[in-house]
């Protein structure tokens, strides 16, 4: 058995009663109730308590991702994770999880995961969740999409990443080329949905040669 120390980061200063008024802290909550010098000062404490977590011995640290809501202050986790990666010095890091069908681009996410890899030399867990319906609506994207978004982009991106030593990957070289090579397919064909992908019509005409 293992124990994790699991963080919501939620923003503590919140106004209650503005919540209640408003009928929900999610997605139209006004970040005109948000405080940014109170902000900081809790990232700040919420980071010391996880590094405290790891003096007391536990076996990692858990951020997440949640958008537009008071319940937490994490809408791109790999940022704070980056921020631990030196001062956590024993623990395993997870992120659990990202929001992958959130992603139109999978090759980010790999960046991301590969760059967090290699600078904890092999501590970082990447955790893959679908999100809540709350997130659908904070970015814009049809939720009715979602699970089949989350199994291309895992899938993508797992694909990258197999077969690599764990603190060995390096983002230098995650590429949109070196993605679409390991899949068999065309750049175009890894970013661009098939309806989406550039028709025939929809090119440049080509130039027709002067006479000399």
């Amino acid at each position: 058995m293992k124990f994790f120390n699991f963080h919501l980061m939620p923003y503590a200063h919140v106004d209650l009663d503005a919540i209640a008024k408003n009928g929900s802290a999610w997605v139209t909550f006004s970040n005109s109730h948000y405080d940014p010098e109170l902000g900081a000062e809790l990232y700040h404490d919420y980071l010391d308590q996880m590094e405290f977590a790891d003096q007391l011995g536990f076996d990692g640290v858990c951020l997440n991702e949640h958008h537009q809501t008071a319940y937490g202050m994490m809408p791109i986790p790999g940022v704070l994770a980056g921020a631990l990666a030196r001062s956590v010095k024993h623990a395993k890091i997870a992120i659990l999880g990202r929001a992958l069908p959130l992603q139109n681009n999978p090759l980010n996410i790999a960046e991301e995961y590969a760059m967090l890899d290699n600078l904890t030399r092999g501590r970082i867990i990447a955790g893959f969740v679908r999100g809540i319906g709350a997130e659908y609506h904070a970015t814009g994207i049809n939720p009715a999409t979602s699970q089949e978004r989350f199994a291309e982009v895992s899938g993508v991106t797992q694909q990258y990443v197999s077969g690599l030593e764990r603190g060995q990957r390096n983002p230098t070289v995650v590429t949109l080329y070196h993605l679409a090579t390991a899949l068999g397919v065309s750049p175009v064909e890894l970013v661009m949905p098939d309806d989406e992908a550039p028709r025939e019509s929809a090119r440049a005409p080509k130039r027709k040669s002067r006479k000399k």
